[in-house]
């Protein structure tokens, strides 16, 4: 199975502090999970990339926890990470389709 090389964006870091920080408020134990579930699904897109939903501008989206991580496939081996987000912040949303 081909491996792919995964990338986080700087984005990445800033929502999940935010998201983290939210959920935090009204338990700490799920904000850490959530965390670290994010990372557990993020090295699971090294081996099947191509899991998630088409997205507008070749991006691709994966459900996670009622939010989409934002990705694109940079063929033949690169994963980037671009952002996670609760779809129902249109502002946000609207800048991956």
């Amino acid at each position: 199975m081909e491996k792919y090389k995964i990338e986080l964006s700087n984005q990445i870091y800033i929502s999940l502090d935010t998201i983290y920080e939210h959920k935090k408020e009204y338990d700490q134990h799920s904000a850490i999970d959530f965390v670290s579930g994010f990372f557990d699904e993020v090295k699971k897109l090294s081996y099947l990339p191509h899991r998630g939903t088409n997205k507008p501008n070749n991006n691709r989206a994966l459900i996670y926890k009622k939010h989409l991580i934002i990705y694109h496939i940079q063929e033949p081996d690169k994963v980037n990470v671009l952002d996670i987000i609760d779809p129902k912040q249109d502002t946000v949303a609207s800048k991956y389709y």
